[in-house]
C-alpha cells in the first residue's frame, strides 16, 4: 500500500477511484479534519483537495482512474476562506448557496459544512437539486444533518426529504419554493445552521 509523507501546509488533490488511511497526523479533506485510522473512498470521477495540518502520514489504494497529485498551492480561493470565517462569526441561520451549473456549489457547501463542524457547530444541509440530488433520491429534495466530517456531499445521511414530483424544478416552482422552506425548517430543529445547496436554475421560469 503506497504512503504519502506530508509536512504542514502540503496540499494533495485527490481523484478517485481511490481509498485513503491517515496512520500518523491529521489533514483537512473537503476541510473535514481526519485523524489517525480516519478512512475515506473517493469514487471515480470525482476529486477533492487534501491538506496536511501538520507532519502527516497517509496510505492510498488507487482504482480506476485513481490518482494521488501534490500541488504547489492550495486549491481553495482566498474570497471562500474569508466569507466562511464571516459565517463562524457570525452564525447566521440560513445559508443559501446560489450559481450557475458546474460553478463547484456542492464543493462549497461540503467544504463550508465541514468547516462550521470543525468549528463546534451543528450544520445542516439541503440539496434541492431534484434532477441529481446528493442528499436524497430523485424528484425529491433531501435535509442531511453532519454529525461527523464527509469528503463528498452524497455521504451526509438523509435527515428528511421533500417530494417534488419532478426532475426540474422549474416545472413545479411552488411544490419547489415550499419544499425547501419546510425542510429549513424542519433542519433548524436540529441544526444551529442550514445550507441549502441550490439546483443550477437561475434563469427562466415555466
Amino acid at each position: 500500500m503506497p504512503e504519502l509523507k506530508l509536512k504542514r501546509g502540503d496540499v494533495v488533490m485527490l481523484e478517485g477511484q481511490l481509498s485513503l488511511e491517515v496512520r500518523e497526523g491529521e489533514v483537512l479533506i473537503s476541510g473535514g479534519l481526519r485523524g489517525k485510522g480516519s478512512r475515506t473512498v473517493i469514487p471515480r470521477a470525482k476529486s477533492v483537495p487534501l491538506e496536511a495540518e501538520g507532519d502527516a502520514l497517509v496510505a492510498y489504494t488507487l482504482g480506476q482512474d485513481g490518482k494521488v497529485e501534490q500541488l504547489s498551492k492550495r486549491t481553495i480561493p482566498r474570497e471562500w476562506d474569508a466569507l466562511i470565517s464571516e459565517v463562524i462569526q457570525q452564525r447566521p441561520k440560513k445559508i443559501l448557496v446560489m450559481g450557475s451549473v458546474d460553478v463547484g456549489k456542492s464543493f462549497f457547501t461540503t467544504y463550508l459544512a465541514n468547516t462550521m463542524l470543525r468549528h463546534g457547530l451543528r450544520p445542516g444541509a439541503i440539496d434541492s437539486d431534484v434532477g441529481q440530488s446528493d442528499v436524497g433520491p430523485p424528484a425529491t429534495m433531501g435535509l442531511g444533518i453532519l454529525e461527523q466530517p464527509v469528503a463528498q456531499l452524497y455521504e451526509v445521511p438523509l435527515s428528511s426529504a421533500y417530494f417534488v414530483g419532478s426532475m426540474s424544478p422549474s416545472e413545479h416552482m411552488l411544490e419547489f419554493v415550499v419544499g425547501v422552506k419546510w425542510l429549513v425548517e424542519h433542519g433548524l430543529k436540529k441544526a444551529d445552521s442550514v445550507i441549502v445547496n441550490t439546483p443550477g436554475w437561475i434563469f427562466g421560469g415555466p
